[in-house]
């Protein structure tokens, strides 16, 4: 890779996206997370097409440049990338930063800055749990309700409705992890006990299914709405409402 005044200056930099801080050059952060990324939840489109994020190698002050395509807002302003905070960082032309991100060279996850919408970026083949979590639903021909032996209905096996103006109230049946991430890497920051309600705000679409955020104390939290229990059986950890009758 071509070595760029801007990649010099950002060398050294303690770069946090894989859970804990490591020193690399920023050779090798440009090498690690540009290229293609995808958003895959539809909200975020303009269109029918997956929202894609391209993050180039080529330089613009001490930033590089980056596109969006077949996005809706927010995405559509981004325009450069680079370290942010020892995040991933994205910017608007007038070089505001409009979002950060940390995680892995196959999934990043962080906000957008103003109004803290949630943000999922994957590579197109996901992250790798999508993979194992697909064969176990073909193995079987069914996602359990929680750890019973009975397939979840329909209409819990898709997204809660949440409203802008009023957070959707959920089941959780299993004694589910909080992550601090809607990535499966994520710092763990609690536990959701079984036959618990939870109020979530903002539910995404990822490749490994989908994540729901909720207020815990003073942090916000993720639930992971599909799991694999002991590693073999597909199951939801929540339903669409708290009718525990179900």
């Amino acid at each position: 890779m071509k070595q760029h005044a801007s990649l010099a200056a950002m060398a050294g930099l303690l770069v946090a996206l894989s859970g804990n801080a490591f020193a690399q050059s920023s050779d090798e952060f440009v090498k690690a997370f540009s290229g293609e990324w995808y958003v895959f939840d539809s909200d975020f489109r303009d269109g029918d097409q997956t929202c894609q994020i391209s993050l180039d190698t080529e330089a613009k002050g001490d930033r590089f440049l980056a596109s969006s395509k077949n996005c809706g807002a927010p995405l559509t302003s981004i325009a450069t990338w680079g370290i942010l905070e020892n995040q991933l960082g994205l910017f608007t032309d007038a070089g505001e930063p409009m979002a950060k991100l940390g995680g892995n060279q196959l999934r990043v996850t962080g906000e957008t800055l103003s109004d803290h919408v949630g943000l999922i970026f994957e590579r197109a083949q996901g992250d790798g749990n999508n993979v194992q979590i697909s064969a176990a639903i073909q193995r079987y021909g069914c996602v359990f309700d929680g750890f019973s032996n009975q397939c979840a209905d329909k209409a819990n096996l898709g997204k809660p409705e949440v409203k802008a103006d009023a957070a959707q109230e959920v089941n959780v049946v299993v004694n589910l992890n909080i992550r601090s991430q809607p990535r499966r890497n994520s710092q763990p920051i609690g536990i959701v006990s079984k036959d618990t309600c939870v109020k979530v705000s903002q539910c995404l679409s990822a490749s490994d299914g989908i994540w729901c955020s909720a207020q815990f104390g003073d942090k916000t939290g993720w639930l992971a709405k599909t799991a694999l229990r002991q590693d073999k059986w597909p199951v939801i950890t929540f339903r669409n409402s708290c009718n525990k009758s179900e």
